[in-house]
């Protein structure tokens, strides 16, 4: 593999290295989660793969502690660069083991519970709507629109486009 660029106008020069020569408890240490996520290329020494794989996720959540998005975001990673060592079952094994699931924490359900409690009231709102519109409709053809607007609480403006 070439480690010069040598073009008119261009002379780089840069070195490669080979992640696995590097020691994964060098990036490991980092308090940076995109270098944790590269330990996973990196030389385990003689330490074994669940091992390092635990280590990586433990570390992983305290670094981006209650973000979630950003925890999904960088296990993606983090799977991606495993499936290059064949180390995607056991990444999905050691999570599963570390995380406990969401849906069967008390504030899910409580959110889960308001979110419902909104959507029914949302879709009540739209309903009356809807039943507002139909009903102008209908009126609308016997009578003007200032008296149906009256009626039903509806804006000039709307019953137009209801036209």
């Amino acid at each position: 593999m070439p480690d010069s660029l040598d073009k008119p106008g261009l002379k780089y020069q840069y070195q490669i290295v080979d992640m696995h020569d590097i020691d994964c408890d060098t990036f490991i240490e980092q308090d940076n989660p995109d270098a944790l996520i590269l330990s996973i290329l990196c030389d385990f020494k003689d330490k074994g793969e669940r091992e390092v794989i635990h280590s990586i996720l433990q570390r992983l959540k305290k670094l981006v502690a209650d973000d979630d998005k950003a925890y999904r975001d960088y296990l993606t990673m983090l799977e991606i660069l495993s499936s290059n060592r064949n180390l995607s079952l056991d990444i999905k094994e050691e999570e599963k083991m570390l995380s406990m699931r969401i849906d069967e924490l008390p504030s899910y359900e409580i959110g889960f519970e308001k979110g419902i409690e909104k959507g029914i009231e949302k879709g009540i709102e739209k309903g009356i709507e809807k039943e507002k519109q139909a009903i102008a409709k209908k009126l609308l053809t016997s009578m003007d629109e200032k008296t149906v607007a009256e009626i039903t609480g509806l804006t000039l403006e709307q019953l137009s486009s209801i036209r």
